[in-house]
């Protein structure tokens, strides 16, 4: 990630979200007074795919480590991907679930599609 002025324009250093290695689609941040939450997809397109996220300050210095805020059902359902909502203080988190086919991008092709929610607290 990386900070960009009102006009559009990059500042400061980029902003590592996270170090491991896995395929990571779909991330989205967002803000809720006081600190981001940053969350992607992590080991998309596998049995162990899960939603990860992480908190960070002002300055986009991490808060603490990456946490998993879902992940893969016994059944085969796998998180998508996840939507954090601030209240303030808290973030309540929608994700949608569903057994992939054989290609995981193909989303026409999940069965079992179903959307839960969460509250997440800092």
């Amino acid at each position: 990630g990386q900070f960009v002025t009102t006009a559009g324009v990059p500042t400061g250093s980029k902003i590592t979200i996270s170090n491991s290695a896995p395929n990571h689609p779909f991330g989205g941040l967002t803000w809720n007074g006081t600190r981001y939450l940053g969350s992607w997809v992590e080991n998309f397109g596998s049995p162990a795919t899960s939603v990860k996220g992480r908190y960070f300050d002002t300055s986009g210095a991490p808060i603490g480590s990456e946490q998993t805020l879902f992940s893969a059902t016994g059944g085969g359902s796998v998180p998508m991907f996840a939507i954090p909502i601030p209240n303030g203080t808290n973030y309540f988190s929608i994700v949608t679930r569903g057994i992939p086919g054989i290609d995981p991008y193909d989303f026409d092709a999940y069965t079992e599609v179903n959307i839960y929610g969460k509250f997440i607290s800092p």
